[in-house]
């Protein structure tokens, strides 16, 4: 199925009034992280944000406070943690030994980002959807526009939490999946998507990429799913979809949407890997209205 509408309005999200929160104690420099260790070495990304929350959540928020990870990547060297704390998004830094843990960071090679989601006045916003393929009822009210990686853990671990949105709100909600190219791979596999889809199979590449990886084979999983695999590769070899990569990727930062997974629900963005929870309280409020 096609999607023909290209018109939502941005709206500034309606978050929750943020819970009561130690601000003044989530700096964090060495009470947690054993910094006199002689073990330079990295840790992962995923046992950074574990420890970080660990202690976030057991020490710097009141109680009946929880922080959730809504985002991971690497930035200027650190760990990049993306919180949600009572509705309200923030981000953390860790550096990649996992020794010492940061609320924020002030880069002072870099202008400020001022054209964010919160910066927005509110106005139509393009967001193009003719032709992208829709996961859902075609006539639903309300179209989740995602934008994603296919590298992305988290874009993949949301993938559980959509398909529960949709089982939820079979004829009232569909999903579009638009691209965010992050770098390395992800021009390319977001590229071999598009052109299965060419062939109808949109989806089935989209789910085969993130169950085997994407740094798989492309033409295997082609033929795996049955494909003319020599139309595939000519169209993967083209660089036919580069520039829709590009533009799709362009679209999400011109939205304030700085990481993936990003989504973008009848006018609300919602950063991040959100619980089912947060979805409904949005579908719900505009279904009521």
């Amino acid at each position: 199925m096609e999607k023909e509408h290209t018109r939502h309005r941005k709206r500034k999200g309606n978050y929750w009034k943020p819970l009561s929160i130690v601000l003044g104690v989530i700096l964090i420099f060495s009470l947690y992280f054993n910094i006199s260790s002689d073990d330079a070495g990295e840790i992962s990304l995923d046992e950074a944000s574990e420890s970080a929350m660990d202690y976030i959540n057991a020490y710097l928020l009141q109680p009946g406070t929880t922080a959730s990870v809504t985002g991971l990547n690497e930035e200027h060297d650190l760990y990049n943690i993306k919180l949600n704390i009572g509705g309200q998004e923030f981000d953390s830094y860790v550096t990649k030994d996992g020794k010492l843990l940061f609320p924020s960071v002030v880069l002072l090679d870099e202008a400020p980002d001022r054209a964010g989601a919160e910066d927005n006045d509110g106005g139509d916003v393009e967001i193009e959807l003719d032709g992208r393929p829709v996961k859902g009822s075609e006539d639903a009210k309300i179209t989740i526009v995602e934008y994603a990686s296919f590298s992305c853990s988290w874009c993949n671990r949301v993938r559980t939490t959509l398909d529960q949105v949709l089982e939820a709100y079979p004829d009232d909600v569909n999903i579009i999946y638009k691209h965010f190219d992050r770098g390395g791979s992800d021009s390319m596999t977001a590229q071999a998507a598009e052109c299965a889809g060419d062939q109808g199979k949109f989806w089935e590449m989209h789910d085969i990429i993130f169950d085997e990886g994407p740094s798989g084979d492309l033409d295997g999983y082609a033929d795996d799913l049955g494909l003319d695999t020599a139309s595939f590769s000519q169209c993967l070899e083209s660089g036919k979809y580069a520039s829709l990569v590009q533009q799709h990727t362009q679209e999400a930062r011109s939205l304030g949407m700085t990481g993936t997974p990003g989504f973008f629900i009848n006018g609300q963005i919602v950063p991040g890997a959100v619980p089912f929870e947060n979805f409904k309280q949005i579908i719900d409020a505009e279904l009521a209205g």
